[in-house]
């Protein structure tokens, strides 16, 4: 009788994705942020009450989101290109929704970590942080004194991403605030929708 041979089944080893370490950076930048956020006034009712909820937990939990929850006009090449000229006049725009005390040092460290990022991994950069590619290509050429300078100077543009759709602001906190994380997951998907609406029809 004849020996039924084994068939031999390959072996797919699980591989880490290379850009991993720069979704912790991402999710360590957005919890600094948003308990920056949660201390500020609200004008909206609603979103004033649910930041009033946010502690140090909802603040980890908001900060997962895999898309960097704050912006410096990162879909906007022709200022971030200003923004890198020493002699510039930055171009006008909506103060910062962040208090001054503190926005210094995380502007340097958003950029310093997307200088690190870029110059090894732009696309993930380009992705994770909303960049557009040529204001990418502008942040891994800057020199630190040049980050400094603009940490300093410009730093009042900070804002928080998609501070206009109050849906995504609403479903993100009370996900955060509450337990549910396939909800916190439907947030996640939600973010990489506005992203991606962002790459099909660019900010002007």
């Amino acid at each position: 009788m004849r020996k039924k041979k084994k068939i031999l089944r390959p072996t797919i080893e699980s591989q880490r994705w290379p850009g991993e370490n720069t979704l912790a950076t991402v999710r360590q930048l957005n919890t600094r942020c948003v308990a920056r956020l949660a201390a500020q006034p609200h004008e909206d009712a609603t979103l004033s009450a649910l930041w009033a909820q946010v502690d140090a937990r909802a603040c980890e939990r908001a900060g997962r989101c895999p898309v960097l929850l704050i912006d410096l006009n990162f879909q906007r090449p022709e200022w971030r290109q200003r923004a890198s000229q020493r002699s510039a006049v930055p171009l006008p725009d909506g103060a910062s929704a962040l208090d001054t005390e503190g926005v210094v040092s995380l502007v340097r460290e958003i950029l310093m970590d997307a200088r690190t990022i870029g110059r090894t991994m732009p696309r993930a950069l380009n992705l994770i942080f909303g960049m557009a590619s040529p204001v990418t290509a502008t942040i891994i050429q800057m020199g630190v004194p040049e980050i400094d300078r603009i940490a300093a100077e410009e730093g009042r543009h900070l804002k928080a991403r998609w501070s206009e759709s109050r849906s995504f602001w609403k479903g993100l906190l009370r996900a955060a605030i509450g337990t549910d994380d396939q909800a916190l997951a439907n947030v996640h998907l939600h973010c990489l929708q506005l992203l991606g609406s962002e790459v099909v029809l660019p900010l002007t």
